[in-house]
């Protein structure tokens, strides 16, 4: 049993924005593997601090516009916090998995300028190094995995690594 609520773009405000007291969001997608783990989770809290919290949903997939401009709202009102940098990483992969990489980069980039840790920076490169290669700007993702090895990240030292790897081996299939 949950008492999490669906929202759309018609109600998001009557029910997020004007709600009295504490709100949680859940921006997910059937795609996403961590959505689909914490879903439960968020489902037990709805119904444990009904009255207290509200607990919503918004599926990315089915509501994308919607999800793009809750993301973008998010990432404006908290400026050069984690939430923006949350924000900014989600609406990248909400269009790379839309297939628009080339509209991933920008959302990338500003994750990477307001990344909360050395880690986060990293990862919002790695991002942006992957954005690159799937829209077949294959030295400019070389650059970007090479900044997120710079930065000495140990847990995304393998990943990047292997991207480089790939990158080059298709700059050969290429040439």
């Amino acid at each position: 049993m949950s008492n999490a609520v669906d929202v759309t773009d018609s109600d998001f405000e009557l029910e997020i924005e004007k709600h009295e007291g504490l709100a949680v969001v859940d921006f997910w997608a059937t795609w996403c593997g961590p959505c689909r783990l914490i879903a439960p989770v968020l489902d037990q809290l709805s119904v444990e601090y009904a009255g207290k919290a509200k607990v919503a949903k918004l599926d990315v997939d089915t509501k994308f516009p919607e999800a793009l401009k809750k993301f973008r709202a998010v990432a404006a009102d908290f400026s050069g916090t984690r939430s923006a940098f949350d924000a900014e990483m989600a609406l990248g992969e909400l269009y790379y998995n839309h297939g628009a990489p080339d509209k991933a980069l920008a959302p990338f980039e500003r994750a990477s300028s307001v990344a909360p840790s050395t880690f986060e920076r990293s990862l919002a490169l790695s991002s942006i190094g992957y954005a690159q290669e799937n829209s077949g700007k294959l030295k400019e993702s070389l650059e970007a995995y090479e900044k997120a090895l710079n930065l000495g990240e140990a847990g995304l030292k393998g990943d990047l690594l292997m991207a480089k790897a790939r990158v080059l081996e298709l700059q050969k299939d290429t040439a």
